[in-house]
Order: structure tokens, then C-alpha cells, then sequence
């Protein structure tokens, strides 16, 4: 099973939830839905949505999200969001260093990151 994510404080829930354990919302969705919004809010104007974006992106070990995590650490004047990315990267690449080619093709059979804009 799949775990689902909460809409309005992003936690991780397992199992068949029917609200989130941490802030009892109802606002339950996909790990693919999740991670169209943390890559939108990417280029958020508010930085701590932008710097929750980088840490959960990393957190779920979303591997399309390393070429924009790459161009924060590269281009960000914010030491802080530039460590976060690099915590995200090393997150994301050792999930994915370890994990076996079915997952990998399963994974990028359900991302499209086509409809994603950024800075």
C-alpha cells in the first residue's frame, strides 16, 4: 500500500487513515499529488514554504526534484535553503542508490513532471 500524505501539514500517514494523527485534518492525498505541490512551491515568494518544500522533497526521495534542488544549492544566497537542498540530494540519492530497478521504473511510470513550472 501506498502511504498518503496530509494536505495541510504534509506528514507521512501509513495505513487506511481517514484523518491525519498529526493535526486531524481530513485533507488527505497521493505521494504523487504531494510532490506536485512541494515542486510548485519551489518557487514559492514565502521562504519557509520554499525551505519545507526542499526538506519534504527530500523526505519522500522525489528523484525528479534533484535538478532543482541542484540549482538552489548552486544559485541560493540562503545558507540555510542551500543545506537543506543538500540534505534533500543525499537523502534522494541514497534511497535511490539502494533501490532495485522495478521500483525505478514504477516511480517514473507515474511521474510527469511536463505540467511543473519553475523559477
Amino acid at each position: 500500500m501506498t502511504p498518503q500524505y496530509c494536505s495541510s501539514c504534509w506528514h507521512e500517514i501509513e495505513g487506511e487513515a481517514s484523518f491525519c494523527p498529526n493535526c486531524k485534518s481530513t485533507h488527505l492525498c497521493s505521494e504523487e499529488m504531494l510532490a506536485g505541490t512541494l515542486m510548485t512551491c519551489l518557487s514559492h515568494p514565502v521562504r519557509e514554504y520554499r525551505l519545507i518544500a526542499v526538506e519534504s522533497l527530500g523526505n519522500i526521495r522525489y528523484e525528479p526534484a534533484q535538478p532543482y534542488l541542484t540549482s538552489i544549492v548552486q544559485s541560493e544566497q540562503d545558507t540555510e535553503m542551500r543545506d537543506a537542498a543538500v540534505e534533500s540530494i543525499k537523502k534522494i540519492h541514497l534511497y535511490w542508490q539502494n533501490s532495485d530497478q522495478e521500483t525505478r521504473t514504477v516511480f517514473y511510470e507515474k511521474s510527469d513532471m511536463s505540467e511543473h513550472t519553475f523559477r
